[in-house]
């Protein structure tokens, strides 16, 4: 690449962005174009003019065309991680200042600043926005943000593309009594994961059908509880033929249950009926074909009774349930205690365990953005309080 000979020395007053799988680095000294920072396990790359001019190349040839969330889009972030690395230090908002430089050198470097201003304001805006969750922060087991594969969205781009569940449109949903599910003692950590009865992480891509992944998630540990052997069964069968739901575009748990139980679909394997991230023609099976059907299945709200939410997910494997999930898109891990409220459910996921050890119990929770968000694609959510409104739409196939 031409040298272009216009060195960025504009470095952080304030905090630094925190990415995904770093550490928060300290600002480097004004004037350098080196930063050397021994405590960081990331190379020192120099601050050369190259590497704004690759930053502006490299938000021009991906900027806005490829879908959020795509294959081309992870690669895209993951490129990004490593222009932070090569402007490290230099302030978003300094980017401009450093585009200035780089227009005297032609109309090209023109072009690129003018068509990428809106996606370095949104880069902008992800910055600010991650100073404001982090703010709540009181101790290192707190949820922690930070730039991820989603932080080139805006918040309404998030929403529209990801946050695509909802509760049921009548919600016939049982509240339990205390003591409803026994009076069994309580585990202080529990996990499905560790008896090999929960599927991998998967990625729903830019196909908002969250609701379908947990469904599917749950019945794929349900099946295998039972006694048979665990495997990964087809989500884009529940998508393309859940015709109380909306494919990609949306749907809900309770109702592709519900779709699942009066067909008596037998979900095949995921190799038969691959994912696809997008709403296709519904593919019919003959009745002999291979394949898990559910007998039935319960929705509860369990609002005011974690506790019995508890003791059901130990008695019956992983629930599904819908959260609102608006501020998880910059999360990167701790336990969420803040930022999200009951009453505004968009996301559908599946609980798969909790942990009462520490000093701030939470449900470990399972999501379907892939193994690079979160906690290796989980999220941490703090009990007892309802937090994201996890205990409001809770339901399980029964097998």
């Amino acid at each position: 690449m031409l040298w272009l000979g216009v060195v960025c020395a504009v470095c952080v007053s304030s905090s630094p962005p925190v990415y995904a799988g770093e550490k928060q680095q300290p600002p480097c000294n004004t004037g350098s174009t080196m930063c050397n920072d021994s405590s960081s396990d990331a190379p020192a790359i120099p601050l050369r003019s190259d590497s704004f001019s690759s930053f502006l190349f490299f938000m021009e040839k991906w900027g806005r065309k490829s879908p959020a969330g795509s294959l081309p889009s992870q690669d895209r972030y993951q490129a990004f991680l490593v222009l932070v690395h090569a402007c490290v230090l230099c302030q978003f908002s300094a980017i401009q200042s450093c585009g200035a430089g780089l227009l005297q050198q032609g109309a090209l470097c023109l072009h690129v600043l003018h068509t990428d201003i809106l996606q370095i304001k949104t880069w902008q805006k992800s910055l600010e926005r991650h100073r404001f969750l982090n703010s709540e922060a009181r101790d290192t087991s707190d949820a922690h943000y930070g730039i991820n594969q989603f932080s080139d969205l805006s918040v309404e781009e998030f929403t529209n593309t990801y946050l695509k569940s909802h509760p049921p449109r009548n919600k016939d949903y049982y509240v339990p009594k205390k003591k409803a599910f026994g009076e069994k003692s309580l585990p202080l950590q529990f996990d499905w994961r560790d008896k090999n009865l929960v599927t991998g992480v998967k990625n729903q891509l830019d196909c908002g059908a969250c609701w379908a992944f947990s469904i599917v998630g749950a019945i794929e540990s349900a099946n295998a509880i039972s006694g048979n052997p665990l495997e990964d069964l087809s989500v884009q069968q529940v998508i393309d033929c859940s015709y109380l739901d909306r494919g990609c575009n949306g749907g809900s748990t309770d109702s592709a249950l519900k779709w699942l139980n009066q067909t008596h679909t037998k979900l095949v394997r995921s190799s038969e009926y691959p994912f696809k991230a997008r709403t296709g023609t519904c593919h019919y099976f003959p009745p002999t074909e291979h394949g898990v059907s559910i007998n039935g299945y319960e929705a509860y709200d369990f609002s005011n009774y974690e506790e019995e939410m508890m003791k059901l997910l130990i008695s019956v494997g992983p629930l599904a349930v819908i959260v609102d999930a608006v501020s998880w898109q910059d999360y990167l891990g701790g336990i969420i205690q803040h930022h999200c409220s009951s009453g505004h459910s968009n996301h559908a996921v599946l609980v798969v365990g909790f942990d009462k050890r520490g000093d701030t119990p939470y449900w470990i929770v399972k999501n379907s953005w892939g193994t690079s968000w979160g906690v290796d694609g989980y999220v941490h959510v703090k009990m007892g309080e309802n937090v994201c409104g996890i205990a409001d739409f809770v339901t399980f196939p029964v097998m």
